[in-house]
């Protein structure tokens, strides 16, 4: 550390005697017909010194006295170079064309112009984030990134989507993209950064791109930067508000009334008795159905045997209640608002940007929601013509109220709705049907405890005791999160092309949780109520010195970078639960008498890294660059902390050669190729090297120590060797765009728990073994349909296709176990589904049947398949039948401008992929699970005698066989989502009333259609892998919103 300031301190110094007399440029930029450009891009040639113009297309700019060329370019101009060496006072003319090889693209550590990129980065817009209703930025990417994966796992407001780029690289540790915003590694949740601040993504997918972060570059690269406000431009007021109402996306399963639910419970004591060979099958089902099945009696004690010996509702019968717990459970048209103001500007010395925003959405369970206010200043000053100095600040704070869901379990708001029938009242009632209420007047819940209010005085068959309806009524969970984002850098212009930067970002993100359950009612009511609080503190800090060079000699462009980059990460968490509650009502744990549980720790890891990148290119037509990074982290043993991650990416600009240059076709074309190594220290522990203890009791009087983990101290981090061939073109004057990209990731080192002899004490150990690849392709077009000046279509598409394949497991063995419907084997995905097949329902008995092998007298298989139904013997007959990942992904955009006029309309999809159905087949159990359990419309379509043809088998309470896992609720998890329309019309106003620049309307709707193959309820983006239980389903929300800029 002494020396590196010791450098820095020489680089000021020095930096004070190689500053060379400055000179003033001022100058305007006109379009071909001499009309005013405003934030044009000017830039000193062969530097990073430069600004923009104002409203009046003028600038002016101090340079060095050696400048002799200035860059010009701006939206929908082609770039111009413009000599200085005697001018001072230029009149810069720029002819219109297509600028996109000239945009500038954010890449690790820099920016490049994207014709000079020799790597595969996708960019997303501010503009294409904001024709979108996202709540966390991530979102934003589904459909316009190619090779990108966004799943919504959980449609609760503000929770954060699952991430992939270009394949699942990982299979036990972290398997999530690097997110770094505004040059930081970011640690806090992504729903913390306001969309409405984000200037535009870059998504890094090969090696070259990515290998400047090294050892946790291996999942891919999120780079986000914030806007920032323009030099010379004048002060900026935008204003936008949106309100919507949502609902489900993908509507919910349908379910039986109450007569049904009753009617099939008869048919099935029915089926039970007949089993069991009694002659008064049909008698004793309408005599028990009420006690002992179902306990409960929607009509009254006036009809003790509501349904008659033929199945049928007797007449008169009219149910007592007829509670939805659908209904009461979730709110019908949840609201989402969302308002932002941005004020920005910048003048010949300084640019800034400064916001505040406000979203407040809810969810339709009820009771969910999410607010959160956000802030974010960003200034920069050029204090000198060789002084630049920036910092930016954030503070965000958020509050999330968050029901019991997502987790498969029968607390879980959204299992529990589909799991509890209109049987069930949600109020206690007496024999009448009249509610029960407590000495206050209050509706007392039924938790399906015997009432000696009613005739039948029994528990409840199913989710006895609970009442989720009361519960998340008196209970509380919610998450309170406050992230503070701090950064701070100078950048000294030590000569022409020489510059020296140093960059210190600081990210602190505190969550603050608190569950609380009611002392009267549900799970905590034995204990007088219990109180659950988390406090979670993540503070973590980068600290980067960089020293870039660029220098032109003739046609050779050389430019250098080299860094030192330290990076701390800590975290501290305490908490503890407390029991007994005296009063309602209160929900801090000083209230409570007894600790249940208390416990702490802080933990904390460390990154030292060297790294740097050399580019090359010859007559801007031949481009190389080679990185590498030298990573050094407090995670590994010594011995196995260091490690390199070298990169390199060549191009070949074909379309200046001669044979191109002047092709009327063919505007641009690149083929480029890439090789590199990235790693993976995202690992489940800070020091997995290190074997660690327990302390406990033995539940009598003595505390113990124990071995809680069995460590390897040769853990590795997880490495990666990423290939990339890529071609870029434009075609007919650059009307069509695009590239196309063959990659192939082979990841190795992985994680995999190997098993151990059972002596050891512990079933498995944590080795570097495993091998994962995924190769694919993407394509990704952009098509200038119109461009004129009332009118422009583009259409945008992208399509990536991913081939995902274990390579090697446990040595010797290319098979693991099982997990659930997966089975991990070499040559299989990480999420390939083996399951027994389905055969459908035998017409003569009702039973499930299943396709399994065929054996002759022997014993030995034929080869052939044949039906059986015995489940047991299909368990041993399992096939390969699909990925839960999907094969082929991506998204078509359409852009349409008339005059005021704005449409967008986005769509993504996803093909080739499986679902396996788990809350429809809760759905379909039979009565298995308990009489009144909640059954879908699907039962009416039974096996009920000799020769019915039907796909869902016979009602047998006593059997489950049918609904254990196979193919029968398996299904193709292909779709395609109308994920986002938006309308708008913009009003240009006139200058000369001085309030308003113009005036937006627009109408948005997303998620309003999905076409799937998928039974109606379950949502195809709902899981990464195909395999989803108690989740939300995403939003379908109509928005209409107002921009007021200033």
């Amino acid at each position: 550390m002494r020396r590196l300031i010791s450098l820095i301190s020489a680089l000021l110094f020095s930096a004070l005697s190689v500053f060379a007399q400055q000179r003033t440029i001022t100058g305007k930029v006109v379009d071909d017909k001499n009309a005013p450009v405003a934030n044009a891009s000017v830039v000193v040639k062969g530097t990073t010194q430069g600004t923009t113009t104002n409203e009046a297309g003028e600038f002016t700019l101090s340079v060095n006295t050696k400048a002799t060329t200035l860059i010009v370019s701006s939206v929908n101009f082609t770039t111009q170079e413009f000599d200085i060496t005697t001018n001072t006072s230029p009149v810069i003319q720029l002819k219109p064309g297509s600028n996109a090889l000239n945009e500038v693209v954010v890449v690790a550590y820099g920016t490049q112009k994207r014709s000079e990129i020799t790597s595969a980065i996708s960019t997303v817009s501010a503009d294409a984030i904001k024709s979108q209703q996202v709540t966390t930025v991530g979102q934003a990417l589904q459909g316009t990134a190619p090779g990108v994966i966004v799943v919504n796992t959980n449609g609760q407001p503000g929770e954060n989507p699952t991430i992939r780029i270009r394949g699942v690289a990982s299979i036990l540790a972290s398997a999530d993209p690097l997110i770094v915003v505004d040059g930081v590694v970011f640690n806090g949740n992504l729903n913390m950064i306001n969309p409405a601040d984000i200037d535009n993504f870059s998504v890094l997918k090969d090696a070259p791109a990515t290998a400047l972060y090294g050892s946790r570059a291996a999942n891919g690269v999120i780079l986000i930067t914030t806007k920032a406000g323009k030099r010379n431009a004048a002060p900026s007021i935008t204003l936008s508000s949106v309100v919507g109402i949502s609902k489900k996306a993908v509507g919910d399963y349908s379910y039986l009334n109450t007569q049904q639910l009753m009617e099939l419970g008869w048919e099935g004591l029915k089926n039970t008795y007949e089993d069991a060979g009694e002659p008064n099958a049909a008698a004793l089902a309408t005599q028990n159905l009420i006690n002992p099945a179902f306990r409960y009696n929607p009509y009254g004690p006036a009809f003790p045997n509501p349904i008659d010996t033929t199945g049928k509702l007797v007449a008169g019968a009219v149910p007592l209640w007829n509670d939805n717990w659908t209904d009461a459970l979730e709110r019908d048209n949840p609201i989402r608002r969302d308002i932002n103001l941005g004020i920005s500007g910048g003048t010949e010395k300084s640019k800034y940007y400064f916001s505040v925003g406000y979203l407040n959405q809810d969810g339709y369970v009820a009771r969910s929601n999410y607010e959160r206010v956000s802030t974010l200043l960003n200034y920069t000053t050029y204090l000198k013509s060789w002084l630049q100095i920036g910092a930016k600040a954030s503070i965000v704070s958020s509050k999330q109220n968050y029901p019991n869901q997502g987790t498969g379990n029968y607390a879980d708001v959204i299992q529990y709705e589909r799991s509890l029938s209109s049987v069930f009242p949600i109020y206690a009632r007496n024999d009448s049907g009249v509610i029960i209420r407590d000495a206050s007047g209050n509706p007392i819940y039924d938790y399906g405890k015997p009432n000696p209010n009613r005739t039948v005085n029994i528990n409840r068959p199913v989710l006895q005791p609970s009442n989720v309806v009361g519960t998340i009524f008196l209970d509380d969970w919610n998450y309170k999160r406050l992230l503070t984002d701090l950064n701070a850098y100078a950048q000294i212009n030590l000569t022409t092309g020489l510059y020296f930067r140093s960059n210190f970002g600081i990210n602190r993100n505190s969550v603050d949780q608190l569950q609380y359950q009611n002392r009267e009612f549900g799970d905590a009511e034995s204990v007088g109520g219990r109180v659950y609080r988390e406090q979670d503190l993540t503070t973590s800090w980068t600290w980067n010195n960089m020293l870039n060079y660029e220098r032109r000699f003739g046609d050779h462009h050389v430019e250098a970078m080299a860094s030192y980059e330290a990076y701390k990460y800590f975290f501290e968490t305490l908490y503890g639960s407390k029991t007994g509650f005296p009063f309602s009502g209160q929900e801090q744990p000083s209230n409570a008498a007894t600790i249940e549980d208390f416990e702490g720790y802080t933990t904390t890891s460390t990154l030292l890294s060297y790294l740097g990148r050399v580019k090359y290119d010859y007559q801007g037509k031949y481009f190389a660059e080679f990185t590498a990074r030298r990573d050094g982290s407090s995670i590994f043993a010594p011995g196995f902390r260091y490690g390199w991650f070298p990169a390199g990416g060549v191009s070949w600009v074909m379309s200046e050669e001669k044979f191109l240059k002047n092709s009327n076709t063919v505007n641009f074309l690149k083929i480029r190729a890439s090789y590199g190594a990235l790693g993976n220290n995202a690992l489940n522990s800070f020091f997995p090297y290190l074997s660690t203890y327990a302390s406990g009791y033995n539940e009598l009087t003595n505390a113990g120590v124990y071995l809680d983990n069995l460590a390897n101290a040769q853990i590795q981090w997880e490495r990666q060797l990423t290939t990339n061939i890529g071609i870029d073109f434009g075609f007919f004057k650059n009307k069509l765009s695009g590239s196309i990209d063959l990659f192939e990731k082979n990841s190795k080192k992985l994680l995999f728990n190997q098993p151990l002899p059972p002596s050891i004490g512990f079933s498995s150990i944590q080795t570097n073994i495993g091998k994962l690849q995924n190769k694919g392709i993407e394509l990704n077009l952009n098509y200038s349909v119109i461009r004129s000046k009332d009118l422009n279509l583009n259409l945008m598409f992208n399509i990536t296709y991913v081939k995902n394949t274990i390579k090697e497991l446990l040595p010797g063995q290319d098979t693991s176990a099982s997990s659930g419907a997966f089975r991990r084997v070499v040559g299989k995905s990480l999420y390939e589904y083996y399951l027994p097949v389905w055969a459908g329902v035998d017409p003569e008995t009702g039973g499930g049947q299943w396709w399994v092998n065929e054996t002759d007298a022997n014993g030995n298989a034929t080869g052939k398949k044949v039906k059986s139904n015995d489940y047991t013997e299909a368990l041993n007959s399992e096939e390969w039948v699909g990925s839960g990942l999907p094969k082929v992904t991506g998204g078509f955009t359409t852009r349409l401008g008339y005059k005021g006029f704005d449409l967008n309309i986005l769509l993504n999809y996803a093909f080739g992929g499986k679902y396996y159905d788990n809350n429809y087949a809760n759905l379909m159990h039979g009565l298995y699970s308990g009489y009144g359990a909640q059954m879908d419309v699907d039962e009416l379509r039974r096996w009920q005698k000799p020769g019915d043809i039907t796909d869902v088998p016979k009602l047998n309470p006593n059997n489950n066989d049918e609904e254990q896992l196979s193919t029968r609720f398996l299904y193709s998890g292909d779709y395609v989502r109308l994920r986002n329309v938006t309308l708008g019309y913009t009003f240009n106003l006139d200058k000369s009333q001085k309030v308003f620049k113009n005036i937006r309307v627009y109408i948005q709707a997303d998620n309003m259609l999905t076409w799937d193959k998928l039974k109606k309820g379950s949502d195809p983006e709902s899981a990464l892998n195909g395999d989803a239980v108690g989740n939300a389903v995403m939003f379908k929300t109509f928005s209409a919103g107002l921009d007021l800029n200033f």
